[in-house]
């Protein structure tokens, strides 16, 4: 298909955009442009066109004389909704359709995926009664058809969803029920265009029109008689511009004197838009630059040599932690801007983001733009139009930042490029560090990848040339890597040390009592894992998926953290009605009472899922923590990585083997680089730090690794079960997924499917099927579940597998009907 053109279309026997719309379609749409459109379409539009009885939205992907589809057939675009540029560069259309084709997904659902909501627009129905049902009342059908047409002819038209709320029906139950009476003759439904969600924000503002000479005399002329108008004046004699509401909280009453000044012809009051501003202010920006040590001046040099002449070789910054990557990374940022060149940030979790715009503002200002999920539709939709704009030249986010609208970039920094956060689990099911060295060869632009613990693959590929590899092997001003201590839980398993060991707890009692700081990661929110009958063995499951229901003493409740079920935790078993059930597992809510018991005056918080789900939540509470509001912060994953607070002098572990029991080749390497990020947020200040691991394998070799702080140990050992059991860097991998409501026809159809890849199997010795089996988490939300995971030599052959099998199997449908198929390629998870 082609993908660009030109950008617009002169006007030919026929104009045809091929439009991606934002369904689970394979391919883009031909739609006619009207001649009334053809000036205004251009690549890169947001288009509402019909889809069915629908409008929807699409985005224009290529524009051609004409189409294989019959002139007649072909539905009109119905409008072009961008009204100054194209929302869609070029470049962005390149790479998401790069994204579709390797990751196997509709091109519309990347789009959807790449752009903020608040680009959105919405179509819905309008019904009406028709004149044949305003006349005869009386031969109106009975029931519920009833109801509608009353509905209807008491209160008007009234969207499709408006009538299914105040009829109690769902909204998809009352569609069949409205082209019943449409077919009928009842009702005429028409599709009207809803007000957007997001907009653009507005505000009054107030602007002095006379000189300032004309301004004085009117000034000394109402000063007596209209206090409040001179109040205003002499409000704009020192400021000429204001906004209206600021005006009004200097003067109050000011609207009113406004007015009449606006009738006298002495101000002007208009409406202008004012974005919404996520930077932080009164940040103030540093008096000198930090020095270089001598590795980062070498990474920065090299660093600088690319950007003057990109190659295309992705940049591998391997630094340990409190090295001073982040120092790095702004200045060849500064580089690519002095260059006119925008750069590009990427941080895997939200929680990070505050802390990295922040200092990033510091030596930036308002050149930056932050774009992640936590923003409100509204924020997100200013930030994108300020980079699309160029008010705005670096982006910092998290995952799906890596498409943001940036002109001219020159830059791409990964940060933590090791981290599964960057890995999306739904449809399209892409990997931002992957896209990220795409796009950065598609725009000749570079991208740095920076680590302390690199994923395997990406320092293999460093090892063997296919990346500039980057060493910052000390901290800056020689501080030392902290001290690691595994405690072995076998000897300390005491009830009394079962969360908290003796060691842990005279280790946090010291700190407390020099007035330090502590972190306590325990990688499972909730009080407990599971609870279990003392009597029979019963444990709670979800109703919806196959897991145990985790319990949460907050409110004694049971909650699936798949899908969101809860139940009030039983009192008695509910099985035998045994009248004791006991707490298995340790999760943060019971790390904070044990410790909160321990510790009666120490100041604790909690970060883990449950607690930040509230708008800038992750924020406050990293804000308290870095004004030492907090002496002990516990938490997920979520605290392990990228946070730098100085007065941090001990780490504690709670439960390290977790990470081991999930069914995944990298559980290993996870549990390695988790322990060894967790460690490096101690001692990065002038004290030194101290980290304690509670594990009940301390001989694993991610202990012994991390304990040593020895990447390169760990590799070498991790790279050759890689290479005996033939997993990545050595294979690449794919995964399918079918899930349905009937068991028996999820297991059917996979093992049909794994039958059709073991055909189209060209080379044994380089391709290879593993499966079917049921997946590990089973059944999810009500439906059952099996995979099929797929090995090949090399990504081109991997593709060109899946492509013939699914093809193939697309005409056979029957053996997958009523079964759900999804494809990722590169998995992180295998659950």
């Amino acid at each position: 298909m082609q993908a660009h053109g030109s950008s617009a279309l002169a006007p030919a026997a026929i104009a045809v955009a091929k439009v991606a719309l934002e369904q689970p379609l394979a391919t883009p749409l031909d739609y006619r442009v009207p001649e009334s459109l053809i000036a205004a379409c251009q690549l890169g539009q947001r288009v509402l066109v019909p889809l069915g009885p629908r409008h929807v939205q699409g985005y224009v992907v290529a524009l051609t004389p004409g189409s294989e589809v019959e002139a007649e057939a072909l539905k009109p675009i119905v409008d072009v909704l961008d009204d100054e540029s194209p929302l869609l560069t070029p470049a962005l259309l390149k790479l998401t359709r790069w994204v579709a084709d390797y990751y196997m997904c509709p091109w519309g659902l990347v789009l959807k995926a790449a752009v903020p909501q608040g680009f959105r627009v919405r179509s819905e129905a309008v019904y009406r009664l028709t004149p044949q049902a305003q006349a005869e009342p009386s031969a109106w059908p009975g029931g519920r058809a009833a109801s509608a047409l009353q509905l209807l002819a008491e209160q008007g038209p009234q969207r499709r969803s408006e009538l299914a709320r105040k009829l109690d029906v769902d909204v998809k139950g009352i569609g069949p029920l409205l082209r019943r009476l449409e077919t009928e003759g009842w009702v005429a439904g028409e599709q009207q265009r809803q007000a957007p969600k997001v907009r653009q924000r507005m505000v009054a503002v107030v602007r002095l029109t006379l000189s300032p000479e004309d301004a004085e005399a009117l000034h000394q002329e109402v000063a007596s008689r209209a206090p409040k108008q001179a109040d205003v004046l002499s409000q704009l004699i020192q400021q000429p511009l204001w906004e209206l509401a600021d005006l009004q909280a200097q003067v109050p009453g000011a609207r009113a004197a406004v007015q009449r000044l606006v009738q006298r012809g002495a101000v002007a009051m208009e409406q202008v838009e004012k974005m919404r501003s996520v930077i932080p202010k009164d940040v103030r920006s540093p008096d000198t630059l930090p020095r270089l040590n001598a590795a980062q001046q070498h990474a920065f040099q090299q660093i600088e040599v690319k950007l003057a002449a990109p190659d295309g070789v992705p940049v591998l910054l391997l630094g340990v932690t409190g090295s001073g990557k982040t120092e790095v990374y702004m200045r060849a940022i500064d580089t690519a801007l002095k260059q006119d060149k925008t750069a590009l940030v990427l941080v895997p979790e939200i929680s990070l983001t505050a802390q990295a715009t922040e200092r990033f503002t510091m030596r930036f200002g308002d050149r930056i733009a932050v774009l992640h999920s936590g923003l409100s539709a509204g924020e997100r939709f200013d930030e994108w139009r300020r980079l699309a704009r160029g008010e705005a030249r670096i982006a910092i986010g998290a995952r799906s930042a890596v498409f943001a609208p940036l002109p001219n970039l020159g830059l791409i920094i990964v940060d933590e490029e090791h981290d599964t956060s960057y890995k999306q689990e739904e449809a399209p099911r892409y990997h931002a560090r992957d896209v990220a060295i795409v796009r950065a060869q598609q725009e000749r632009a570079v991208v740095v990848l920076g680590s302390a613990t690199p994923a395997l693959e990406t320092f293999h590929h460093a090892r063997r040339g296919k990346y500039l590899h980057l060493s910052l092997p000390k901290r800056v001003s020689d501080q030392p890597l902290p001290k690691i201590m595994i405690v072995d839980q076998r000897v300390h398993a005491t009830p009394n040390e079962r969360v908290i060991s003796t060691p842990l707890r005279h280790a946090i009692a010291e700190r407390l009592e020099r007035g330090e700081q502590c972190l306590i990661l325990i990688n499972r929110r909730g009080y407990s894992a599971y609870l279990q009958c003392r009597e029979c063995g019963d444990v709670p499951h979800c109703a919806h998926c196959s897991v145990s229901l985790t319990y949460h003493a907050r409110g004694r409740t049971l909650k699936c953290h798949y899908c969101d079920y809860t139940q009030p935790a039983p009192t008695a078993c509910p099985v035998c009605h045994g009248p004791v059930l006991h707490h298995y597992g340790v999760g943060t809510q019971q790390v904070e009472d044990v410790l909160r018991a321990l510790f009666p005056e120490a100041r604790l918080g909690r970060m883990d899922r449950d607690t930040t789900r509230g708008k800038a939540a992750h924020e406050r509470i990293l804000r308290s923590f870095g004004a030492h509001e907090v002496d002990i912060l516990i938490g997920t994953q979520m605290i392990a990585k990228g946070h730098d607070f100085p007065n941090i002098t001990l780490v504690g572990v709670v439960s390290a083997d977790g990470a081991l029991s999930i069914p995944d080749f990298r559980a290993p390497e996870r549990l390695f680089q988790l322990l060894t990020q967790v460690a490096g947020r101690a001692g990065r200040g002038a004290r030194p730090g101290e980290v304690l691991i509670q594990t009940f394998r301390p001989d694993f070799e991610s202990m012994t690794f991390a304990r040593e702080h020895d990447f390169l140990g760990f590799f070498q050992h991790e790279i050759q079960n890689r290479r005996l059991l033939l997993y990545p860097p050595y294979m690449r991998l794919a995964k399918v997924l079918l899930d349905s409501p009937d068991p028996e026809r999820a297991q059917t159809a996979g093992e049909w499917l794994a039958g059709q890849f073991a055909r189209h199997l060209a080379e044994p010795q380089r391709l290879e099927v593993l499966g079917p089996a049921e997946a590990p988490l089973a059944k999810l939300q009500n439906r059952y579940r099996w995979h099929i995971m797929l090995k090949a030599a090399t990504s081109r052959e991997l593709h060109g597998w899946l492509q013939q099998t699914l093809d193939t199997a697309q005409q056979d449908r029957q053996h997958l009907r009523n079964v759900r198929m999804s494809i990722d390629i590169d998995p992180v998870l295998f659950l």
